[in-house]
């Protein structure tokens, strides 16, 4: 749903939002 989309995102752009949101990085 809207978290593969922007986990989908993040991986293909490499945002530097992934390193900031510790959420992210724990789904990654």
């Amino acid at each position: 749903m809207f978290l593969t989309q922007l986990i989908k995102k993040i991986r293909s752009s490499s945002n530097p939002i992934k390193i900031r949101n510790p959420v992210t990085q724990k789904i990654m």
